[in-house]
């Protein structure tokens, strides 16, 4: 990942310079919820900045967007990330040709550039792919991605995106691990740099790997922790909640209890709504259709 590393030491000094010719101090931003100590992090490259953050600093700065992505070669990160969403879509849409398409272009693009993120890229969709036809990584392939995320200091965007894309293609008792050490790891982090959606989507994976595996007690007490963070953080989408009380009925359904199905489907109506073209609530509503028939999917 030194790349990216490398790239978010470019924005930092990009943005430490702008601030100096702008004649403003750390403590000028705080009007715009930026903090002294997030934006002094985030100049020296020890924290990463979401986008929403991004455009609203270099409004403060009068910057314009474009102006600052050449300074920076940012375009290759937001490349990244659209190429992740992108990924995803095809995944919860089950579009396997369109899936297969852009495993190829990404495999390509490494063998022609040796960039280690064309090669995450491919390594992502590789893994949605085996999701549906129920193969695995390679053993090389899943020993060289946990000793990637072994060698992961602090959890970052793109780090997270890799975990959330691939985690349901690692050994149970790794991704478990792998989430207890992002836990702890984020402890030691500040609210302002943690991607909270990525880090609910990882966690919502490890619970259905738990189901899947039928390791009931795990996913019970993963759900609950789940349900206390949410409780307690200001940054949760409704989407994440809504999938936390599809869990519990999936729990309930386990359970005996008869209202578990009428709650998974309250869930999915939610989801429907928040969700413009409804993939991710038909994805869940395959995902019951197949647990009530004793037949477990995976959901990628």
């Amino acid at each position: 990942m030194g790349d990216f590393n490398n790239r978010r030491i470019k924005v930092g000094n990009a943005l430490h310079k702008m601030r100096k010719n702008k004649k403003l101090s750390l403590s000028d931003f705080s009007d715009i919820g930026l903090s002294p100590s997030f934006l002094s992090r985030v100049e020296n490259g020890e924290s990463g900045i979401s986008l929403d953050r991004l455009y609203i600093l270099l409004n403060k700065l009068d910057v314009s967007f474009t102006e600052f992505t050449n300074e920076t070669d940012l375009n290759t990160y937001l490349e990244f990330t659209t190429a992740y969403h992108t990924i995803k879509s095809a995944s919860y849409s089950q579009n396997l040709p369109e899936l297969i398409t852009l495993l190829h272009m990404y495999q390509n693009l490494h063998h022609e550039t040796r960039g280690s993120s064309y090669e995450h890229l491919a390594l992502i969709t590789e893994a949605q792919i085996n999701n549906f036809t129920s193969t695995n990584l390679s053993k090389y392939k899943i020993k060289k991605l946990s000793d990637h995320l072994f060698n992961i200091d602090i959890w970052y965007q793109y780090d997270l995106m890799l975990f959330a894309g691939t985690i349901r293609q690692l050994p149970l008792q790794t991704a478990s691990v792998f989430v207890d050490d992002l836990f702890k790891k984020l402890d030691r982090q500040t609210t302002e740099s943690m991607h909270t959606e990525l880090i609910f989507q990882i966690i919502s994976q490890l619970i259905l790997m738990f189901i899947d595996y039928s390791d009931f007690s795990s996913a019970h007490r993963t759900i609950e922790h789940l349900g206390m963070v949410i409780k307690s953080s200001h940054q949760v989408h409704y989407s994440t909640k809504t999938k936390l009380l599809f869990y519990k009925g999936i729990l309930q359904i386990i359970s005996g209890h008869k209202n578990g199905i009428h709650q998974c489907q309250k869930a999915i109506e939610i989801i429907n709504l928040l969700d413009d073209n409804q993939s991710i609530g038909l994805y869940y509503q395959k995902y019951l259709n197949n647990f009530s028939s004793c037949s477990h999917k995976h959901i990628p």
